[in-house]
């Protein structure tokens, strides 16, 4: 019992902070916390990319994120695609097209 709270406040927690990185990362304003130079980093990579856009989106909303996201923990090595989408998302992306 008292582990499924401590994990269901972990995740609570991390979405917060998520949150807030979300904000860190929108706000112009230089950002001097113990993250800064990260946050910097990024806002100095997105305005190379022309119409980006940062945004919140909780896991369940965005299974095909998490599934990458799983699938590159396991991996051993490096890998990218380019083009459509790897077989294995194709599913994934399917279903989340008629959830939305």
């Amino acid at each position: 019992m008292y582990n499924s709270i401590l994990l269901m406040n972990l995740r609570e927690g991390l979405h917060l902070l998520s949150g807030r990185i979300v904000e860190a990362v929108k706000n112009p304003i230089l950002n001097l916390s113990s993250i800064g130079q990260i946050v910097e980093d990024i806002k100095a990579l997105l305005q190379s990319i022309t119409e980006a856009t940062v945004t919140h989106t909780r896991r369940n909303a965005n299974s095909v994120t998490h599934h990458l996201a799983r699938t590159g923990l396991s991996l051993s090595q490096s890998c990218e695609w380019h083009g459509s989408p790897r077989s294995i998302l194709i599913d994934i992306l399917v279903e989340e097209c008629v959830r939305h």
